[in-house]
């Protein structure tokens, strides 16, 4: 989903930069200037952020500035550069754990859209075992996570049916096409056949 989506003309996206579940409110009020100059160089510091998004520091505390100074600004200012070199207009973020910060991603940005894919439990826990070796024990922590989360998305989606869509990989593996049809028509973009 995240390269099909990075193929849009118009969406830059980037992989688990992980802003909501290391930054945001760690660091207090950002209109102080001591907050969010502990904020932000723990940001330009965290390999995912600096790798990812290559950050133009002094254009974001310049830019920061005029305009309201929150989390969501600051997280926005770094997307918004990045898409911005790609010669694209919107950006999204493939980060884990989205599902549990979707208050403040609302919060922060009223418009935002959260795409939720999941994959059968079974599926899932084959490739962590195929990718971390043959020695991987804990099927019960692994399918209680994948409980936990899909909780979280499913009570998300009833509460914010128009913003929060829950996508299975096994429908996107078997019909691209009509996934990535519906997809765009809930975030708002046109679908385009290079996506595939």
């Amino acid at each position: 989903l995240f390269a099909l989506l990075a193929s849009h003309p118009n969406i830059s996206m980037v992989r688990r930069t992980n802003m909501w579940r290391y930054f945001h409110e760690r660091y207090g009020d950002l209109k102080q200037g001591e907050n969010f100059d502990r904020c932000f160089g723990e940001m330009l510091r965290y390999n995912r952020i600096q790798n990812f998004l290559q950050p133009d520091a002094k254009r974001v505390r310049q830019e920061f500035w005029l305009d309201k100074p929150t989390y969501g600004r600051l997280f926005s200012l770094l997307h918004q550069h990045h898409a911005e070199s790609l010669g694209k207009t919107r950006w999204g973020d493939k980060s884990l754990h989205t599902e549990h910060y979707v208050d403040r991603v609302f919060t922060e940005f009223p418009n935002a859209k959260v795409l939720h894919i999941t994959r059968d439990p079974r599926d899932r826990y084959a490739s962590v075992r195929k990718r971390h070796g043959r020695d991987v024990p804990r099927l019960g922590g692994a399918n209680g996570r994948w409980l936990f989360s899909m909780t979280k998305a499913l009570d998300n989606r009833k509460r914010f049916p128009n913003q929060y869509k829950i996508i299975r990989f096994e429908d996107l593996a078997s019909d691209p096409e009509r996934i990535m049809k519906d997809v765009c028509d809930f975030i708002g973009e046109e679908y385009t056949p290079e996506m595939l």
